[in-house]
């Protein structure tokens, strides 16, 4: 019980269940109008590369600054004009339910599967980003993800350009 109410505080801390919010806001970074240099001025970011779709920058993020506990892993992607787009976080498979409750809350569930042996996945819309916590079968961690709707358009952009050229290649061999 005290384990459910301290993970309750910790997402009511870091905005997950802010109401105000035209788009999530994660640890306080407003998901497709926070910059790059907005977060920078609070917390040290670690440039890991350039996005292959978003063609923006990669980062890490210290996970304390996420207030997830049990958060292994935090990413921050921004887009090519420095406008954090996308937020991935990595999280202990055993909080899924508590997880998920809190999310409901907020958001807007669009799609639930909770198979008693399989994938667990949640995913809300809320404003312009997709929230979604997925649960792999065969992990002891879950991911939960920020994604504004331009991250998803240019990796569906980047697939179908992949896809294109394949076939192309393909075509040419034979």
């Amino acid at each position: 019980m005290i384990k459910n109410l301290m993970v309750a505080i910790t997402f009511l801390s870091i905005g997950v269940v802010n109401q105000s919010s035209a788009n999530p806001k994660p640890m306080g970074i407003e998901i497709g109008k926070t910059t790059v240099d907005e977060v920078a001025s609070s917390c040290r970011l670690t440039l890991k590369g350039v996005h292959v779709w978003s063609g923006g920058n990669l980062y890490e993020m210290p996970t304390h600054y996420s207030k997830i506990d049990g958060a292994s892993k935090v990413v921050v992607i921004a887009n090519e004009r420095n406008i954090i787009t996308a937020i991935f976080v990595d999280v202990p498979k055993a909080n899924f339910m508590r997880m998920k409750v809190l999310l409901d809350q907020k958001y807007t569930l669009v799609n639930f599967v909770n198979p008693h042996v399989g994938n667990k996945e949640a995913v809300y819309r809320d404003g312009q980003a997709t929230i979604a916590l997925k649960a792999p079968h065969m992990s002891f961690d879950m991911s939960l993800s920020y994604e504004h709707e331009s991250f998803i358009q240019a990796g569906r952009r980047f697939i179908e350009q992949k896809h294109k050229e394949e076939q192309k290649k393909l075509a040419g061999a034979l």
